[in-house]
């Protein structure tokens, strides 16, 4: 009789986490002169029935991380891309924990500890920039209004001066949840999506993200002029006004396939 072997090993299914990424480009930053486009955005893709959090990165159009502040509104809304019809709409969530924090007591010296009036924003592990302040500098330690620091201070800071704090990781980060109801009903397809930002100066909105080339994406319904006099004006005005008293554009439009 041959003897009767059993593998008990357990099979073993390896399962990775990953985390669902969107870049946004805020054109708020003025000390960006130029643009520099984003040639391809990769699909935003989203679990039905499921939670699923998407971490937004807010950038300025040279690519680089914008500090977003978190009073900020920044909304995410979600469209049927047909009819247009509004499906979702969510706030998104501010991680972006950069405060800003005054000295109060002048350093005789290069040091590693700086005091403050309040320290309740200041986290461990995370990185302080400023006047004095060396590159990769980081918070080590906290107590009772003073900060340790992993570096000295490249020259004696004053009191007064305003130093800027932030987890690195963080800045401009935001993060959209879309809960199991949120997407339940919704059919396996295609959608469209935009974000807005809310001026706090008046409380309107401002687009702060469509496509991949700042476009609205407007769907099987093209702009309807008779809903948007002031846009249908502009365009009669141009026709009446410029092309037909200027031959040489006649002529080009004539001989323009598709105008």
């Amino acid at each position: 009789m041959l003897p009767l072997s059993i593998n008990t090993g357990m099979q073993i299914l390896p399962i990775y986490l990953y985390q669902n990424n969107l870049d946004v480009i805020l054109d708020l930053d003025p000390t960006v002169q130029g643009v520099n486009q984003v040639m391809y955005q990769r699909d935003l893709k989203v679990q039905k029935g499921i939670k699923n959090k998407i971490r937004v990165a807010f950038k300025n159009s040279d690519q680089k991380r914008l500090p977003i502040s978190s009073t900020a509104t920044y909304v995410f809304s979600m469209f049927d891309s047909i009819s247009q019809r509004l499906l979702i709409q969510k706030q998104i969530t501010v991680l972006d924990d950069t405060t800003t924090a005054q000295t109060n007591v002048d350093q005789t010296a290069t040091s590693n500890v700086l005091t403050f009036d309040d320290t309740s924003s200041i986290s461990v592990g995370q990185t302080v920039t400023g006047f004095g302040i060396p590159a990769n500098t980081v918070v080590t330690g906290i107590s009772s209004g003073t900060v340790t620091l992993n570096n000295y201070s490249v020259s004696p800071i004053s009191s007064s001066t305003v130093l800027t704090i932030n987890t690195l990781d963080l800045r401009g980060v935001g993060q959209l949840t879309l809960t199991e109801s949120d997407t339940i009903e919704l059919d396996k397809s295609s959608y469209t999506y935009s974000i807005k930002y809310q001026d706090p100066t008046d409380g309107t909105y401002l687009p702060a993200y469509a496509n991949t080339y700042y476009g609205m994406n407007v769907g099987s319904k093209p702009l309807n002029m008779n809903k948007n006099p002031v846009y249908g004006k502009r365009v009669i005005d141009i026709r009446e006004n410029i092309i037909k008293k200027n031959p040489d554009l006649q002529k080009l439009v004539r001989e323009t396939p598709g105008m």
